[in-house]
């Protein structure tokens, strides 16, 4: 086989600059054989944070690559409110064998490509909190077409809803609620598209 080794360096940022987590880590993938050019290596590090918006400063280094660095926002929504609190968005693809186990106990996907298939329904997984137990609130899912690009750009490959879906649910006893809907996108054209939610 192959070993690939994959030095990662992460810092997580609150928005005010200070250190909320640090990772530092080294992880060696095995293959079969040589992974091709348009194929990935995928792999998942988890890091516990508290509630609230934080920047993720992120490093992977190889021998055989170099380095590449990225930055990216999160938002982590409290499970104790008292306001209405929506998660980020987890999509992922059931091909892409990426699977987490949630705080609930419950098999979410993740994606980090953002290019996914027609013919394979999307995975989509977030959590509202933050609502007394029993209150019913409303979930609207659009996807669309952006106008002018988006940060989803590289999602599918602008204007105008192609799919819409709303429906109710009503808040557990746990404090955060688990969301997950499959969306088909088979009768999508091969293009880049926004995926806005909306909880009331």
């Amino acid at each position: 086989g192959v070993a690939y080794v994959v030095r990662l360096r992460a810092t997580v940022m609150a928005l005010d600059g200070s250190t909320v987590a640090v990772l530092d880590t080294t992880r060696r993938f095995a293959a079969r054989s040589p992974v091709p050019a348009q194929e990935h290596l995928l792999g998942r590090v988890a890091l516990h944070v508290p509630p609230g918006a934080f920047t993720i400063r992120m490093a992977l280094e190889s021998d055989l690559r170099g380095m590449l660095t990225t930055r990216d926002t999160v938002r982590v929504a409290s499970p104790l409110g008292p306001d209405l609190g929506l998660s980020d968005l987890a999509l992922g693809a059931k091909s892409i064998n990426l699977p987490w186990r949630t705080a609930q106990g419950d098999t979410a996907w993740v994606n980090p490509l953002r290019s996914f298939k027609r013919k394979e329904p999307l995975q989509l997984y977030f959590e509202v909190s933050g609502l007394a137990p029993g209150s019913v609130y409303q979930v609207e899912m659009v996807v669309a077409r952006p106008k002018g690009g988006s940060v989803f750009s590289k999602l599918l490959g602008g204007g105008g809803a192609a799919i819409k879906l709303a429906f109710d649910e009503r808040q557990g006893t746990t404090g955060v609620d688990a969301v997950q809907r499959e969306i088909s996108l088979d009768k999508l054209s091969a293009a880049t598209y926004r995926l806005d939610v909306t909880v009331t």
